[in-house]
């Protein structure tokens, strides 16, 4: 990476403090993203970028947020018109996780549908059952 020291000096920040890993369980355990980078004196556009640029960092990292705030929820006491929320929680993990799954099936498909081949001729149009050249003369 010549000719980026910042981008280096950053990294190297990141691995020193345990990598990404240690990003997520920060974040898992409420920290944001702004406070994080903060702490590895960096900026937040700069991590945020670094999370969200592969997708199944981002992934985890949608996960790891989903995972605080459902401990957050958690642990207030019960009030009243806190057990609907409580109630989705405790169902809403596995049910983001699928959605998760589902995301992340979807673009496998949609790079596979990327990249199959081209075709090579052109569709016969009285076959598809579209009007030819001699029906707009007539």
């Amino acid at each position: 990476m010549a000719g980026t020291p910042i981008k280096r000096k950053y990294l190297a920040r990141i691995e020193a403090a345990g990598g990404i890993t240690w990003v997520l369980d920060q974040v898992r355990a409420g920290g944001s993203v702004a406070s994080i980078a903060k702490d590895l004196g960096m900026s937040r556009p700069f991590l945020s970028f670094r999370l969200n640029r592969d997708p199944d960092t981002g992934d985890a990292l949608r996960i790891a947020r989903a995972l605080a705030a459902y401990d957050r929820i958690r642990a207030r006491p019960n009030r009243r018109g806190v057990s609907e929320a409580r109630t989705w929680v405790e169902n809403g993990p596995a049910q983001f996780l699928e959605a998760l799954k589902r995301v992340r099936q979807e673009r496998i498909e949609a790079e596979a549908r990327e990249l199959s081949p081209a075709p090579t001729k052109l569709p016969d149009l009285a076959r598809v059952g579209r009007a030819g050249p001699e029906v707009l003369t007539a």
